[in-house]
Formats: C-alpha cells, sequence, structure tokens
C-alpha cells in the first residue's frame, strides 16, 4: 500500500487540504499490517478446522457402519426369537382351548345339575 504524504505547513493558513502528520500514516500502516496478520490467522484456522472436519466425518462414518451392523445383528436376533415364540405360542393355542372348552362343559354341568336338568 503506498501512503501519501502531503507537504506544507501546519501554520499555513492558506492551505486548504489538511497535512497529514507522519504519525498517523504510520498507526494506520500499522494497523493495516495487524489486521492482514489477524486475517492471516483466521485463513490458517479455517484451514485447519476443515481438516478437522474431514477427519471427523471419517471417524462418523465409521461409527455409523459399526452401529448398523450392530443393529442389523440385534434385529436378525429379535426376528429369530419371534419366531421362537410363535412357534410355541401356536403349540399352546390348541391346548388353551381345549382348556377352555372343559371349563366351559364343567361350568355347563355345574348349571344344568342345579337347575336339576340332569
Amino acid at each position: 500500500m503506498s501512503s501519501v504524504l502531503l507537504l506544507g505547513s501546519e501554520n499555513d493558513p492558506h492551505s486548504e487540504r489538511p497535512v497529514a502528520r507522519v504519525d498517523e500514516v504510520y498507526q494506520v500502516q500499522l494497523q493495516v499490517a495487524k489486521l492482514t496478520s489477524d486475517v492471516e490467522h483466521i485463513r490458517v484456522d479455517v484451514a485447519d478446522i476443515k481438516v478437522d472436519l474431514r477427519r471427523l466425518d471419517t471417524k462418523i462414518d465409521s461409527v455409523e457402519q459399526r452401529l448398523d451392523n450392530k443393529i442389523d445383528a440385534v434385529n436378525a436376533r429379535l426376528s429369530s426369537f419371534e419366531k421362537e415364540v410363535m412357534g410355541k405360542f401356536g403349540e399352546n393355542k390348541v391346548w388353551m382351548l381345549s382348556l377352555h372348552m372343559a371349563q366351559a362343559a364343567g361350568l355347563l354341568l355345574i348349571i344344568a345339575k342345579a337347575f336339576k336338568w340332569l
């Protein structure tokens, strides 16, 4: 950045343009240099964040894959358990149906005896 230094006297009453002081120009140059340095640090930090995000993406993908595998295994175990329970329930259905029929027959027998139908 080039700086323009206006020549003139501070005490010149006929001067229409203000005279830039060397201190002010130097301060502006220092501020620009500091801002440039800060922007460079921000760029480096953003680049580091991008690298970290890529690593995190890879880790998340591997964790997702492992969870998918475990969920598939649990689903398979639950499916086999469901088949086993349903098979046993099917066997017990006949037994429960015959038990209910025996109870109904016993109740009808008690009612018939109570009303002296038998």
